[in-house]
Formats: structure tokens, sequence, C-alpha cells
């Protein structure tokens, strides 16, 4: 029923009255008095403008009271009331959708937010009055929209905007432009100019105290952004000042649990984070965490913020799981709010990469580190870049790159000073790190200069920061590396008593303190204190472990930091094994150390199962390289007291084992009771410090089919791992080129497109591993082979054949000696030229046909190498033919790059070339990456010899990078498909530097075409000719051709250039013909700049020979240096013949030096000749070398080509 106006005689004062509360700040006694009014004007007529009003007014006061579906509740009403008495477009629902603009944007609905502003703006438009201040109030609330959302450019231009409209109408000290200073001095707080953003929240003080607002709730929000701003700034007692007033102004005004005061308790978990004091942080985190639910506001964006920095503090005191579980739910917050791009996320992603640094997933923490920069550097900002380039730095150095960890300490140091000053702890942090880095560099004094500024801004900090603790332990180790003692038990003891305050006992800072300790006490003469504190150290980086007798090892079991933690194995095992040597022999000592090597080695393969990149367990294996080198020797010299002393060894035995019976129980764990049980750990010692990454890539792709993974998972597997290649690629090529020309806006978007995929693939592994456990079982059994597994292998060659394993430590060379009946070790004591002298042997010896150095070299370490086992197992020459014995070397170290067959078994006494005794004369040569990986292989030529035959029996590429038209000029008369010619074919009569006629500029480098290896592809497929040959010459030898013709071919040849790129390894790859449109240019063209432009690029690299799903069983790699890359301790050379392994070639013919082209093509034309006449192709190798020898050639010719397989 219709009211009267009579009837509402005090309505519209009554609503002034809410105004006015409202403004000041009475949020709840505005609402007292509306809804009073609002059920009357509900019902009468012609007071609708009122109605509505009321209603907005109502949703305001719910929204800063925090109650925000209320708020969204009486503005939707609003709108709805206005839109029907007044129309869509009337200035009446465009005040509703204001409060609506503010109610989403307090909500988190940032999207919701921007339509409802806008559509003011948009109707003010329409009744031409843009310039009303309630359209300015729609530009600040925009801008602070987009200030949530991290676009700060938007942010910026809407808030300049607002103030304008704002002065133009003469309302300078208007509430509204403290709320457009308050959100400004927001954003430059966000963009790291904090000077800027602290005088803008000074001017909205100003601002609520020239409108007389005292304790408003509008004035703590300046105090909010002011403890957050000085918290950045380091000035953490202001901070907390602020925080308190802006507090105290919610408890004067009865809102304790208002949801504006979480921000308080997120600020207040901020500062006591970076001052240390972690606890103190997680329970005004949690407060924050726990205000937003009791609000009802479980997925509001600022909560990811929060999850974020409780994480971090998880993740300072080494609680991973919980750390890594809030870095998740603060990216699926942010996905929740479709903000995948938010600038946060740069902090996130560090976060996360933070996590997998400490596990020793370092390439995967460098990911998330780069990704990071990509995120700020595609929003303009710069503020957390230091810390990201002082993670990078600790990555580099963690990798032993140092001059990639200098460079990115030097660019976060230059930064941090630039934003935060020289007195800043965040400076001091990259003090300390760039001292590290120094120090590990062994450049002591320069460290000390670094460390010494990192303490002094610690030590006038006003409490004790617990990141002195580490720099104390920094100093203390320089100190003690220049014997300069005085003060480093002093900084040790404090360091300890700081660290152990701040984190506990358990924490990796406190292990390291313990290890400074035992390096000190090993340097100054304590060997016994030594050891109980490298134990210690052990101790303290461990969580479940509380034995603390240094003869007790741990079993594998969740620890702290990954950093440092074989230098702590290896620093326990070095000294117990010099305490056995100079303790009376003491026997015990020297068990102990071969049971703590073999229980790193359990913790090795622990860590390894946990590392999800190639790059990490690259870096694994060479840090435990040092461990299994020291393990090599200490086995042997147990075997040699085990044998003497077996009394003494069984009474050591009974009691470590006894002992550690908890960890290590005997039915489950092999101790070496025995000498034949210590020979065999020595054996397997030296086989885990050689390409397990490549066993395990292997292992990886054969129990996907023992598996019965499904065809359609794996192509998904196979495509994404493509694409991941393709963009590392990408990104590698464009950092080759000079800083200037890098294209960052592409190397960014390329890092994020990188960083999507590889999330992608982990999530499918992880998917895999847990729908077929049978896959996941297998995939992690990386058991090496055993001596007699070996044996039974080398019992079923058709010749005799011996198996020579090397492993060289800093003083020995062991050679592990396998037949199929007998095992013996050579030690010898290594020259201190050893390295120099293969150098030598290669570059003037080979290379540069010095024929006295090559006789000097070659027969000198035949005798260092070879002659006590060849003696030993008595496979001196006997007879006149040459392939009547066969020997099997696996490399280690250097030796991957000697030919050992070109090595003389006596003095050569100036004899010409095709006299010398060559080893290759005696034996048959080959070679593998290790012993396990030989045995698989011979394991797998037992299945593959009863699968069906391949498609095409021989596929030949050769690009030639020549026009096809000159290269059949000078080659027609040689290129016929007649039956093979004389087994030692003469050579053309063309000097071999003649080849380069022609010469093509790639990538800035030029190559020499190769006119003879269209001879080569063509000769040999011409004893296939013509059912069972595919050849690929000129344009037609592309990369695409060769990874999608090459699969179904049981031979393949590919003879081209290949780049061994020294600077960027990855880059390394054989240089192929260009994709497209090569062919019908070149035949017009001669002009050098085609083949320049047409060439680049067009190179298969490393990377990509892994994914090219070969069924070949023999692939020859005639190119320059296909078995040359770069040297990984602990796992070999890092070449391209391991790619084509990995993609399933069972033999690999492979080159250790650049080899010519003429020559090259004879080599391999008589290797594929003897191969079709019946030879293995360890005889036929050997057979075709011979030719070479017959025929007077130097060694340079011939020797460099090796095979790898059978």
């Amino acid at each position: 029923m219709q009211k009267k106006l009579a009837t509402l005689p005090n309505a519209r004062k009554k609503l002034q009255q809410a105004e006015n509360l409202h403004k000041k700040g009475r949020y709840a006694d505005s609402n007292a008095i509306l809804s009073q009014i609002i059920p009357g004007f509900e019902t009468a007529l012609a007071w609708e403008e009122e109605y509505v009003k009321a209603l907005c007014w109502q949703g305001m006061n719910y929204t800063f009271l925090g109650q925000y579906e209320q708020g969204e509740s009486c503005a939707n009403t609003a709108l709805q009331k206005a839109v029907a008495f007044f129309g869509a477009d009337s200035l009446q629902a465009a005040s509703a959708h204001n409060v609506l603009g503010v109610v989403y944007m307090y909500m988190g609905k940032y999207e919701k937010a921007i339509d409802n502003s806008e559509t003011v703006i948009n109707i003010y438009a329409a009744n031409n009055l843009q310039n009303n201040p309630d359209v300015a109030k729609a530009h600040g609330n925009l801008g602070a929209v987009y200030m949530h959302m991290g676009e700060y450019e938007k942010a910026i231009a809407h808030l300049e905007t607002a103030l304008n409209s704002y002065v133009a109408n003469k309302l300078e000290k208007h509430l509204e432009v403290a709320k457009i200073y308050l959100h400004l001095g927001g954003v430059y707080t966000h963009i790291g100019k904090h000077e800027k953003a602290i005088a803008h929240f000074k001017t909205a003080l100003n601002c609520y105290a020239a409108n007389n607002m005292g304790k408003h709730l509008d004035v703590a929000k300046p105090y909010i952004n002011l403890g957050a701003v000085y918290t950045n700034m380091g000035k953490y007692e202001q901070a907390i000042a602020h925080s308190e007033t802006a507090i105290n102004i919610y408890v004067s005004n009865k809102l304790e649990k208002h949801v504006d005061v979480a921000m308080v308790h997120s600020n207040l978990g901020a500062v006591y984070t970076n001052m240390g004091k972690y606890e103190q942080a997680i329970y005004h985190f949690k407060t924050a965490l726990n205000s937003y639910v009791a609000n009802n506001l479980k997925d509001h964006p600022v909560l990811a913020k929060i999850h974020l920095n409780l994480g971090g503090v998880y993740a300072y005191t080494s609680k991973y799981e919980k750390a890594i579980a809030h870095f998740e739910t603060a990216l699926n917050c942010y996905a929740a709010n479709n903000m995948e791009n938010h600038p946060e996320l740069a902090n996130i992603h560090p976060n996360l990469g933070v996590i997998y640094y400490y596990k020793g997933d370092y390439s995967r923490a460098e990911e998330y580190f780069k990704t990071a920069l990509a995120v700020l550097a595609k929003n303009n900002l710069e503020t957390e870049k230091g810390t990201i380039y002082n993670n990078l730095g600790a990555v580099c150095l963690a990798m032993a790159d140092y001059p990639g960890a200098l460079a990115y300490y030097q660019m976060a140091l230059e930064l941090k000073k630039k934003l935060f000053g020289t007195a800043h702890i965040k400076t001091a942090l990259t003090c300390g790190a760039f001292g590290n880095c120094l120090m590990q560099m062994q450049q002591y004094e320069e460290a000390l200069e670094k460390l010494t500024l990192a303490r002094t801004i610690y030590e006038a900090q006003p409490d004790t920061h617990p990141e002195i603790c580490t720099t104390y332990n920094y100093i203390s180790a320089c100190l003690t590396a220049l014997s300069n003692y005085a003060e480093v038990p002093e900084l040790l003891s404090k360091s300890l008593q700081v660290g152990k305050k701040a984190f506990g006992k358990r924490h990796p800072y406190v292990s390291f303190n313990y290890y400074v300790q035992g390096w000190y006490h090993q340097k100054t003469g304590r060997p016994v204190k030594a050891i109980r504190y490298y134990h210690k150290s052990l101790l303290s980086n461990l969580y479940q472990y509380t034995q603390t007798n240094p003869f007790h090892n741990p079993a594998p079991q969740p620890f702290g930091v990954e950093e440092n933690f074989w230098e702590i194995w290896h620093a326990k095992i070095t000294l117990l094994y010099r305490q056995y040597a100079q303790s009376k022999r003491q026997v015990r000592y020297l068990f102990t150390a071969l049971f703590t090597t073999q229980a790193a080695s359990e913790w090795i393969t622990h860590v390894r199962s946990a590392l999800s990149s190639d790059g990490s367990k690259l870096i694994l294996a060479q840090k435990a390289s040092e461990i299994y080198a020291a393990g090599t020797g200490i086995a042997l010299r147990a075997a040699e007291v085990a044998g003497k002393k077996n009394e003494q060894w069984q009474k050591a035995a009974n009691e470590i084992t006894l002992f550690n019976r908890d960890s290590y129980p005997a039915a489950q764990f092999t101790y070496c009771l025995t000498q034949q049980e210590c020979l065999a750990t020595a054996f397997r010692f030296s086989e885990l410090s050689r390409a397990m990454v490549l066993l395990g890539n292997i292992r990886d792709r054969e129990a996907k089919g023992a598996a019965a993974v499904p065809k359609h998972l794996l192509q998904q597997e196979y495509d994404l791992k493509v694409d991941l290649n393709y963009y590392r690629k990408k990104i590698n090529e464009e950092h080759t080129k000079k800083k200037a020309r890098q294209n960052q806006t592409d190397l960014n978007e390329w890092q994020l497109k990188l960083h999507g995929l590889q999330q992608e693939y982990d999530a499918f592994i992880t998917r895999l591993e847990k729908d077929y456990p049978a896959y996941y079982n297998l995939k992690y059994s990386l058991d090496t082979v055993s001596i007699p597994q070996l044996q039974q292998a080398l019992s079923t060659a058709p010749v005799q054949t011996l198996l020579l394993s090397y492993s060289i430590t800093e003083q020995y060379i062991y050679t592990f000696a396998i037949s199929a009946s007998g095992f013996e070790v050579y030690e010898k004591k290594k020259p201190e030229s050893f390295e120099d002298d293969i150098e030598d042997f290669l570059k003037f010896g080979i290379n540069d046909r010095i024929k006295t150095t090559y006789e000097e070299y070659g027969y000198a370490l035949y005798q260092l190498l070879l002659q006590e086992p060849i003696t030993g197992f008595n496979f001196t020459r006997s007879g006149t033919e040459i392939s009547q014995k066969r020997l099997i070397i696996i490399p280690h170290g250097i030796l991957s790059r000697l030919p050992f067959e070109a090595l003389l078994t006596r003095e050569g006494n100036n004899q010409p070339y095709s006299q010398l005794p060559y080893l290759q004369n005696s034996v048959a040569v080959s070679y593998h990456f290790s012993a396990t990986l030989w045995h698989e292989a011979q394991q797998q030529n037992a299945k593959s010899a009863q699968e069906p035959a391949l498609e095409t029996t021989f596929t030949g590429f050769a690009p030639v990078y020549a026009p096809a038209s000159a290269a059949s000029r000078l080659l027609t008369p040689l290129l016929t498909h007649q039956q093979p010619q004389p087994a030692v074919q003469p050579a053309l009569q063309i000097p071999f530097k003649a080849a380069a006629t022609r010469k093509v500029s790639i990538g800035g480098k030029t190559y020499s075409a190769l006119l003879y290896s269209e001879t080569e592809v063509m000769q040999i497929a011409g004893l296939y000719y013509p059912t069972e040959a595919e050849t690929y010459v000129h344009s037609k030898a592309t990369v695409t051709n060769l990874m999608t013709k090459a699969q179904k071919s049981r031979y393949l040849l590919i003879a081209a250039h290949a780049d061994y790129n020294d600077q960027n390894p990855e880059l390394t790859g054989i240089i192929l013909s260009p994709q497209s449109g090569a062919k019908a240019t070149a035949e017009n063209s001669d002009d050098d700049l085609f083949f320049e432009q047409k060439y680049e690029n067009n190179i298969l690299y490393l990377s990509d020979a892994y994914h090219l799903q070969l069924c070949a069983d023999l692939v020859v790699l005639s190119c320059c240096e296909t078995g040359i890359g770069k040297l990984r301790h602990g796992e070999g050379m890092m070449s391209l013949n391991r790619g084509f392994l990995y993609s399933g070639a069972k033999n690999i013919v492979y080159t250790v030096f650049k080899v010519y082209d003429e020559q090259s093509s004879h080599l391999t034309f008589s290797l594929f000749r003897f191969i079709k006449s019946g030879s293995p192709y360890w005889q036929a190798l050997q057979q075709a070398k011979a030719g070479q020898i017959a025929a007077n050639m130097a060694p340079v010719f011939w020797c460099g080509f090796l095979l790898a397989g059978e």
C-alpha cells in the first residue's frame, strides 16, 4: 500500500545523518540508521532516488566493515532498482555500479570490478558529464584494481586521471583524493620506488588530517602501507610502529576482526621474516590467513601473497614439504582468479626455485629463477631482480660455473645498492654470497673483503640477524684456508650460538658451522676431533638421525640442504682413511672409511631418484665422482688388507656391522667382508662414476616398453619432449648473440612457454609413474653390472676378448681387466704430466704429424695404460691374422679422446707409418661409455636378433655444402653403382686440402665443401643398390628428413660437418641442409651469401639426437669430433654419439678429432665393404684401418674413427 510523504517526515534527514556517519568512518552506526529507513523507502512512491541512494550507502558500509557478501547484495539490489526506476544509463545506475566496483575490488573479483567501473565512466560520458567527481572515483577504483592485478602502468594512468579530475573540480582536499594518493603509494611500493611511495602515503595522511578524520578507519590504511614499504626498505622498527598504529585504529573502532587487520598481520609476518624471527612470522601469517577464512574470503587473491610468504618461512627453516604446499596453494589462488601473469608470480617462482636448490635439483631451480625474471620483465619490474640474480649466482656456483656466478652476484650487488643502499640487509646477503663464491674459487683475500662488508652491515643492526651466522662461517673458512686461526674459534662459537637460537640444532646453517669446525680441527692437527665434527655436520642436516658416534652412518632419510652435503661425506671418508694410514694401521678406520663410502653411495642413489632433470643429475654425478674416486682407492686398499690381515679385518667388520645394524642391516646391505667383495665394490664404485645419467635415460626408455605403456602416451611424451627441446634451443641460440643483439622480449616469452611445458611434462610423468607402477620400479632400478655378469657375457664372444675399464683419480690410474675367466686390477701412479702427455700426443703426434713425437708418446702411453694387462692376460699378438683378439675399452676422463689402437706396442725406431707397431695390428679395439652399458647392449643384441628386418638396409646423408652442379662436375666419374672396388682403394690424387676449393659460411664460421661426402654416400649405397638403399644429398639432406627417414634403416651414415661448440656445448651439432627452397636456388647460384643465409640454424643439435627414434644396428658419423664434448666428471664426454645411442642405435662409429673428407670417404666405404662381406663391425673397422695403414697413411687419416658398441 502506498505510504504518504507525511509518514516519512525524518527519512531524508536520517539519510543525511547516515551519509555523514559513513564519512566519519562510523559504518556500523550508519548502517543502523539505514536499516531503519530503507524498509520505508522500499514501499514508498516518489522516494525511489533516496531508496537507491540508501542501498548504495549501505553497500559501502558493509564493504568497509569487511562484510563483502552483504555489501554485494545491497549494491546489486540498488542496481536492480535504479535500472527499474530510472533506466540502465541513469546516474542512479552509475552510482550502484560504482559501489559494485568497490565491492568487487575488495572481494578480489577484479574483472567484475573493472566491468562496473568502466560502466560508470561510460554512463557519465553518455550524459556529457565526464568531469563529474563520480567519474574520478571510478578511475580511482580502476587504478586500485589494476594495482592489485599487477598492471602498474594502467594503474598509474587511471589514478592520475582521477587526481587531475579532482584538481580540475577544485577538490584537492576531498577525502577521495586521499585514497588516490594511497593507491599511488601502493603502486610505487610494488615497483620499488619507496621514497615516492612514502611521500604519497604521507600526503594521504595529511589529507585525512585536513578533514579532521582522527581515528577514522580509512586513516589506518596509509599506516598499513607505510609499514609495508618500511619493511621493504629494511627499516623494521618503523615498520612495526606503523603497523601497530594501524591496529590501534581498528581496536579503537572495535573492529579487531576487520579483514584489513589481516593485512597488518601479513606485513608484520614479513617484518619478522626479514628479521629472522621465524616463529613470530609464522604466527602473524597464520593469523592473517585465519582472518580471511573467518570473513568467508577463502579464494581472495591476497591470500596468495600470504601463502607465498608463509611458504618462504618454511623454506628458510628447511620444512620443504610445507613450503611447497603453500607455494602451490598460492599458484592455485592466482589461477582461480585468472591472474596467471600477476607480478607476484615472480616471487612464487623463485621461492619454488629455492626449494629445488635446497634439494640439489639445480637445473629446475635455474628454470624457476629465469621464469621469475621473465615475469618481472613482462611487468617492467626490477624490485625483486636483485634477489633472483643472487639465487642464479648460487645455482651457477653449485654447478661450478664461477664466471656465471660472479656475473650474477655483481648484477645483484649493483641493483641492491641502487634500490636499498649499501647498509641494507639485502645488500649484506649478496655480499656474503659473493664472498662465498670467491672463497670457493680460492680467492680468499678478495672473499674476506666482501664478507667483511656483510659482517659490518649485520653487526650494525639493532638485533642479531640470523644470517650473520653464515657470514661468520665463511670468514672462518677463509681464515682457516689462509692458516690464520686466531679469530676462528670465537667466530665459529658466535655463529653456532646464533644459528642454534634462530634455527635450532638441526639446520643447514648449523651443519655448515660444524663442517668448518671439522676443517679447522683437521688443519690444526686434531684429526679425531675433526672426524667427530664432520659427523656432527651430517647429524645437523638430518631430522631423524640421532647417532653421535662417527663410526655410525645414517641411512637415506629427509635432509636439509644438498649444498655442501657431499663435501661433508667426502671429508669424513677421506679423513677416516687418512687416520687409518696415520694411526698404526687401525683396521677399523679403514673398514669404516669403506663402509662410509658405501653409505654415501646409497645416499647418492636416493637423491638421484628424486631429481627431475638431467642437468641436476649431471651436477650430482660430478659431486659424487670425488666420493667414488676416493672410494675406489679405499676399496682396493681394503682388499689388500682383507687378504693379508683377514683376522683383523673380520674383527673390525664385526664391530662396525653390529654397531650399524639399525641403519644398514646385514640382510639388506652388502658389507665388504672378504677380499673379493672389496674388489667387487671397487669396480662398482668405478662404474657408478661414469655414464649413470645416460644409463638412467636408456633404462627409462626401456621401462616404458617393458611396462606396456600405450603408444598414444609414448607419443604424447615424445611431443612434449620435442617442444621442450625446441624452446631450449631457441633460448640457447639467442644467448649466443651479443647482448645488444638479443631480443629480450622473445627470450622472456620463450622462457615462459618453456616453463609451462615443463610443468605439463612433470605432471604427465607423475601420472605415468602412478598409473604404471611397473614403469616406476624399472625406471629407478639403476644397478650396475657385476664382474660375474661381465665374465658370462665375455664367454660368449666369438674371439678372445678382454675388457679394460679405467678409473683415473688425482694420484692413481686404476685398470680393471676382465676376461671370460679372469679379473685383475692394476694400479699405476699417475704421472704429473699425464693429461699434458695425452694432449701432446693428440696435437703434435697425430694432428700435426710430428713423427718423433708420435713415436715417443705412442709407446710411453702404451706402457702406462696397456702393457701390464696385455701381458698379464697373454694378449700379445700371435700369427698373422689381425682379428683373432679383441679389446673393449671403457675410458675415463681424458682417455675418452684417446684412440688406443694408435698406440705403439714397442718403440717405433723411425719406421715408415705403414711399418709402425700399432696396437691395431694386434687386436681389434672398440669402446663403450661404461661396462654396464656394454653389457646391456649385449643383452639387447640377443633380443634384436629375433626382431623382423627393417624396411631399408642403408640410408645415407650428405649435405655436401656445394651446389649440386659444381659437385657433379668434379665427382661424376666416381659416382657409380658398380660392385665394390678392391679392398684397399688407391687414394685419389687430389691433395687432402683440395676439398677447400669451395667454402661455405655457417653461423659465422667458414667450412670447406665436402665434395667427397657425396662419393662416400653414393658408393656405399651402391653396395645395396637399387632396392635396399636411400640417399639424401645436397638439398635433401635436411634435419627433417633425417628425423623421419632414418627411423627404419639398419645402417645410417651421416657425412657432414659437425661443429663442437666449446663455449656453448649444448649447441654442438651436425650441420645439414636448409629445410626448403635450397635445391632450386643452389643450382642457379654460386653466391656464398646463399649458403651463409640458408645453412644458418639447419643443425641437428646434441639435444635433437636424443629424439631420432632409431632402430639402426650401426650408425656411422663421418663428421668431425662427434665423440668430443664437454667432459663432465662423474658422467663422461657429453658428445653427439651419446644422443644416437640413447635414440636406439646399437653401434656407433664416431670421431675424436677433425677428419678429412677424401680419406674419410675411403675408410667408410671400406668399412661397409667388409660389413657386406660378413665381418662384424669391430673387425670390419679394424680391416678398413689396416687398408689405410698399408697405403702408408699417417694415423691422423684413420685413427680418429672409433667404434662404440658390440
